[in-house]
């Protein structure tokens, strides 16, 4: 999943990304929480690359995510509704038969 964060504020930022890993949501994130981003100057924009990891078939919402400004106070910036993703159920059974007759090709 590519995230684009952007300031939009007047001034620079020193920007934390904390990952929420909620139970019971279809998709969570997976890697390092608390990643300490490079300081954006105003209107300065970066894209991030976060793996997810989905636990449950059909269309599933993000997990939460929250960034921290270090610079004003740990002020939280909060975002629970980044999107959505569909993910289909695969037989893993079904999978290995095919690459099985495809090596015997």
């Amino acid at each position: 999943v590519c995230v684009c964060v952007c300031v939009c504020s007047g001034h620079s930022m020193r920007l934390k990304m904390v990952l929420d890993r909620v139970a019971g949501g279809g998709v969570v994130w997976s890697g390092v929480s608390g990643k300490i981003l490079n300081e954006l100057a105003s209107k300065q924009s970066t894209q991030i690359t976060l793996m997810a990891l989905s636990v449950l078939p059909g269309l599933q919402s993000l997990a939460p995510l929250c960034l921290v400004d270090m610079q004003d106070n740990q002020r939280r910036y909060n975002f629970s509704d980044i999107g959505q993703v569909f993910v289909e159920h695969v037989q893993a059974a079904s999978v290995n038969r095919t690459h099985e007759q495809s090596a015997l090709s």
